[in-house]
């Protein structure tokens, strides 16, 4: 023990980079640089790599341009490309993570199963499984409600809106229930074949059937502890039924619309993940040419 090397990791990595630098084409005299070297650098690297693509009118750059910079200022896309820079260091392939990110976004030759996989599934899942928690929040109230004779009508007011919501969830079956993780291919395999159209049909009969659900007015005989219960009760419900508005909105949705924003953001996706990866490469040209290496890359 008293032999042993304790060092901190980058100082680790440096020792190890200079005594096998022959197993690279780096210089054995390479260092560590400092963060606030290295932030420096990566500034610079970006302003001039900025430059160039202005210069050759490059038409993946143009296009961010276009919509991340205003008024003559680079910086939201400077930041953009700098964060997502950062975030795939900590991928061991971040440039085929860079590309794979970019491609799920490319519709070209998917069927439509492919879009649900890759898409659709997971939101799909995460939305039902929302509605799902909404839903039997609202089944707890309808069961704290039996004692209360006096609210028996709100009671039946809540039970005819879990009536049309309920089909809506019969596509979650697989997950209703458990607790939420990603979206994982074998438990949610139904949403593969998920009928969209029908899933749409579906909300349509329960924004239409909840027209016809006749609203609850308490009685002004009613014993003021009952009052005031029904005044918490009918918060929170309506909390619920405000957060359901919301959670159907968002699943009224077709696959053709889907591949239009798709086929519309693609481009956007491929020319940030193109730029982010020429970013890369000319960094990592920079710290070679100052002798320098950067552990996070």
């Amino acid at each position: 023990m008293n032999r042993a090397d304790i060092t901190t990791i980058d100082s680790f990595c440096g020792r190890v980079v200079r005594e096998n630098f022959h197993a690279s084409d780096l210089d054995p005299n390479v260092r560590t640089g400092d963060p606030a070297e290295i932030e420096m650098i990566k500034k610079d690297v970006i302003e001039d790599l900025f430059e160039d693509l202005y210069d050759e009118k490059n038409g993946d750059f143009l296009s961010l341009v276009d919509l991340y910079s205003a008024r003559n200022n680079d910086k939201p896309l400077v930041d953009l490309i700098l964060k997502l820079n950062a975030f795939v260091d900590s991928s061991a392939y971040p440039e085929d993570w860079l590309d794979r990110a970019a491609e799920r976004f490319n519709t070209s030759g998917k069927d439509d199963r492919e879009i649900i996989s890759s898409y659709l599934g997971p939101y799909l899942s995460n939305e039902l499984s929302i509605l799902a928690s909404s839903t039997y929040r609202l089944e707890a109230v309808v069961e704290q409600l039996e004692g209360y004779d006096d609210l028996a009508k709100y009671r039946d007011f809540i039970g005819h809106h879990l009536a049309y919501l309920r089909p809506i969830l019969g596509v979650l079956s697989p997950r209703l229930g458990q607790e939420k993780t990603d979206f994982d291919s074998d438990l949610d395999s139904g949403f593969l074949d998920l009928d969209l159209e029908a899933l749409k049909n579906s909300i349509d009969i329960y924004n239409s059937g909840k027209a016809g659900i006749k609203a609850f007015r308490i009685g002004s005989k009613v014993d003021e502890y009952v009052k005031v219960d029904y005044k918490k009760i009918k918060k929170m419900v309506d909390d619920i039924f405000s957060d359901i508005r919301s959670i159907l909105a968002r699943l009224y949705i077709g696959l053709d619309e889907v591949r239009l924003e798709l086929d519309m953001a693609y481009p956007y996706m491929r020319a940030i993940s193109n730029i982010t990866k020429l970013f890369r490469k000319s960094y990592r040209q920079k710290l070679k040419g100052l002798g320098l290496v950067d552990f996070h890359i």
